[in-house]
């Protein structure tokens, strides 16, 4: 037997784990379900850069990517998936570990998950024993609900079946990468996100609101910033200059690479501005946040600038000639100035916001 949903829509971008995480699976299902499987919307080339219209934003565009972004940005922020910050190790932080962002998880854990079915308004099971995939799939193709389905590697849209295989569309990256395929044998998936009626939703815009300040607030408590601040005076600012001269290359560039890193993470903050930008939710269109919604992106969008000027900056300082202190000295108060307080006030600012905009709705 065979049976496949006419799925035509587009995953977005911006996705991290590779694209196909799970918000960006659960935004896709969403749109295909709120919409019949009629997403709308014609493809259109981007208006700043050489390609088709990605869906990086939400407004510069009606394409059925940046219609699809909407959804995604909307629900990577409520998830709080848009305030993630990377520790200067490389090791989760504590908001990482509630939403499921580490350990393979792509934010599919269940925390994300009930938050966001609960959010969008649909009851779902999740469901582990692989004895049970082959009927769950076809009870929920078969009743035109796309299935999630987590693999090792990533999340995976289920819109059909034939026989023993299975169909779900391909991903490709507009901002580049190689293609993830998409899943068609049953051995290849681990967690099984069934879809369930439509119901009221459980979570509001304000507790998704609440969600947010939380996951900032975690962020401040960690002091997440400051470790960057530190580890500069560590490497750069403390030492003498013969110390510093013996370092090896790798490791005077190490400081600059994390920092970029946690430039690209914090680049995921662009979906927060998108998201209130694109005022998908009901509660959204409410004229007394439109100002702050507006001050969000904004300063959204300018934390997106200096993540590009970070990432441009790592591997176009050559440490090596720092050989003297007052060298070292004015790069690192320019590095922590023009950057890391930059990103540490921007964040302390979004909480303020985010804050306000939960008054307005008590």
């Amino acid at each position: 037997m065979k049976n496949v949903l006419n799925f035509n829509v587009p995953f977005s971008s911006s996705g991290t784990h590779g694209g196909l995480d799970f918000i960006n699976c659960f935004a896709s299902a969403i749109a295909f379900l709120e919409t019949g499987g009629k997403l709308g919307g014609e493809a259109v080339p981007c208006k700043h850069h050489n390609r088709a219209c990605i869906g990086c934003g939400v407004d510069c565009n009606d394409s059925p990517p940046a219609r699809q972004a909407r959804w995604f940005y909307l629900f990577q922020a409520m998830s709080g998936a848009s305030c993630v910050r990377r520790r200067y190790d490389g090791t989760p932080s504590e908001l990482q570990r509630l939403i499921g962002d580490c350990d393979g998880q792509s934010f599919g854990n269940d925390n994300t998950a009930d938050f966001l079915f609960g959010f969008a308004g649909y009851d779902f099971y999740k469901l582990t024993d692989p004895a049970g995939f082959p009927s769950a799939i076809v009870e929920s193709i078969d009743a035109g609900k796309p299935v999630l389905a987590k693999t090792k590697t990533c999340f995976h849209v289920l819109t059909g079946y034939d026989g023993d295989a299975l169909i779900s569309p391909d991903f490709v990256n507009g901002h580049g990468g190689d293609k993830i395929k998409g899943v068609s044998e049953y051995g290849e998936i681990e967690t099984l996100f069934i879809f369930g009626e439509k119901s009221t939703p459980r979570y509001s815009l304000r507790d998704g609101l609440e969600r947010i300040k939380l996951m900032f607030e975690l962020n401040e408590n960690e002091k997440i910033w400051d470790e960057y601040t530190s580890q500069l005076w560590k490497t750069f600012f403390d030492r003498k200059d013969e110390d510093f001269n013996t370092l090896p290359p790798e490791e005077q560039k190490a400081f600059m690479k994390n920092l970029k890193d946690a430039a690209m993470v914090a680049w995921t903050t662009h979906g927060l501005g998108q998201a209130f930008a694109g005022r998908q939710h009901d509660e959204m269109r409410n004229p007394a946040l439109f100002g702050i919604w507006d001050q969000i992106n904004s300063l959204t969008g300018a934390m997106n600038d200096l993540g590009f000027a970070v990432g441009f900056l790592d591997g176009k300082i050559d440490w090596s000639e720092l050989t003297h202190f007052w060298d070292r000295n004015g790069i690192c108060k320019l590095i922590r100035a023009g950057m890391i307080e930059q990103y540490k006030a921007m964040d302390a600012e979004l909480l303020k916001l985010i804050t306000q905009a939960i008054e307005v709705l008590n």
